[in-house]
């Protein structure tokens, strides 16, 4: 929405690097300028109410207004189940800046090279996890596959994506933005522990975690359609 040259705009809070708010949008990810006597708000029931500072956490709802490149002011909308459950876990959101010298080093019982160049997805799992990936040294070249992309670059999860850039001296960066922390494979224990915070019972969050799971008491299961352990 734009008027008088101000136009307000809305998106989730991804995290704080610097002098920065980076928000994701219906655009892309932006950077929100931190200025100390920005206006700030925040969201309690049906009411906005003035605020000296501001708790974010990943995923919270951001509004923002602004006049060509300056912030005017900035709200939050809190939302008290969060924007998933799992919003206490500081691995709901995760950003690594990594240098292509640095992640050579990572990588040099795989690969030779003193400088990764590029990095290439070749491959994504239905759930949206890497898993094969191209990496290219200024010596070499190599396939990784599966758990070993995550190993390799050493990162939480295989949820992510990322930006080539340069740093502050021209050097190749590499920037990750991921989500979680785990083989993505099962039940998130943050996520399970603010359902039952919000007052989900157990069968429920196992029912929100593994869809079509039937829940029966374990002394109706006969010994025989238990799984062998030999």
């Amino acid at each position: 929405m734009r008027l008088l040259g101000v136009t307000e705009v809305s998106g989730r809070f991804v995290s704080r690097e610097g002098a920065n708010v980076w928000a994701r949008t219906a655009e892309g990810r932006v950077g929100l300028p931190v200025d100390p006597d920005l206006p700030l708000a925040r969201r309690v029931g049906d009411r906005w109410f003035a605020s000296s500072s501001l708790t974010l956490r990943a995923g919270d709802r951001l509004r923002w207004w602004k006049r060509g490149n300056q912030v005017l002011a900035l709200w939050v909308e809190l939302d008290p189940a969060g924007p998933s459950f799992e919003r206490e876990s500081s691995w709901t959101e995760w950003v690594r800046r990594v240098s292509g010298r640095e992640l050579a080093r990572r990588m040099a019982a795989r690969v030779s090279g003193t400088e990764v160049r590029d990095l290439v997805v070749a491959k994504r799992s239905p759930s949206g996890r890497v898993i094969e990936m191209r990496v290219v040294t200024d010596a070499a070249e190599i396939t990784l596959k599966g758990f070993d992309v995550r190993q390799a670059l050493e990162v939480p999860e295989m949820l992510f994506t990322f930006s080539r850039t340069k740093g502050p001296q021209g050097e190749v960066e590499f920037v990750f933005l991921g989500r979680g922390w785990g083989h993505g494979v099962g039940l998130c224990q943050n996520g399970a522990y603010g359902m039952a915070l919000a007052g989900s019972t157990y069968d429920a969050i196992l029912r929100h975690y593994y869809p079509g799971v039937e829940i029966v008491a374990a002394a109706s299961v006969k010994p025989a359609a238990l799984p062998s352990l030999r």
